[in-house]
């Protein structure tokens, strides 16, 4: 375990995440997602507790552990989303409807849904 990291470089991670945030969405608006920008973020953080002496293997089983809730999250919201469509499957209007709203996110260019890459 390492030793126990000073406020302000706390506060100079988060200041290096809200800058990578507004030059990934603000500048590069080409790429305008924020996904680079918490991964080099990410690592800054390592890095920080790298040199305040905290071990690789621990920030990674921290890391691990993190990816391991939001995974029980995202079944979640899958379970949920089919339970609607089959609710939704029993009647016609609706069942429609929910395809309707899905056509118009999937197709709006400025959904983030939308990949133009595939």
């Amino acid at each position: 375990m390492g030793k126990k990291i000073p406020m302000w470089q706390c506060l100079l991670i988060m200041v290096v995440l809200v800058a990578l945030l507004y030059w990934g969405i603000m500048i590069d608006t080409d790429a305008a997602e924020g996904h680079v920008a918490l991964i080099l973020a990410g690592g800054f953080a390592a890095i920080i507790a790298i040199i305040n002496g905290w071990k690789w293997s621990y920030l990674e089983a921290g890391i691990l552990a993190a990816i391991n809730r939001t995974m029980q999250a995202i079944s979640l919201i899958d379970k949920s989303m089919k339970n609607l469509m089959q609710k939704a499957s029993a009647s016609k209007p609706m069942f429609e409807y929910f395809l309707f709203l899905a056509e118009q996110v999937l197709h709006d260019p400025n959904s983030p849904l939308r990949d133009d890459e595939r």
